[in-house]
């Protein structure tokens, strides 16, 4: 499907149109209109390229592009395999075992 949506919308088109191309793959697809969550899974991950691409033509970050910098720090959220990280750090390291585990 994302293949599909690609070659019919996208080619030639001027990738910082973000909000014409999602209207169109949303509007004049036949997939949209049943919606579901591959469609607009797959919309979205179109759309979120195209932010990425205009965030790095004009050298900025996308949420830049969206309307600045809500706050400073984010709370993250640490499941069971982390639960003695206090630090990004810490819990990116904490990460890498269950991922090595498969």
């Amino acid at each position: 499907m994302l293949e599909e949506l690609l070659r019919a919308i996208v080619p030639g088109r001027d990738p910082c149109e973000i909000e014409p191309i999602w209207s169109e793959m949303h509007d004049h697809t036949c997939w949209a209109k049943g919606g579901g969550p591959i469609i607009f899974a797959t919309i979205s991950a179109v759309e979120t390229a195209l932010w990425d691409i205009e965030g790095r033509a004009l050298g900025v970050p996308v949420y830049e592009l969206l309307g600045g910098r809500c706050r400073k720090e984010v709370r993250r959220y640490d499941n069971g395999w982390s639960f003695r990280a206090v630090s990004p750090d810490e819990t990116a390291r904490a990460v890498e075992k269950p991922l090595q585990a498969g």
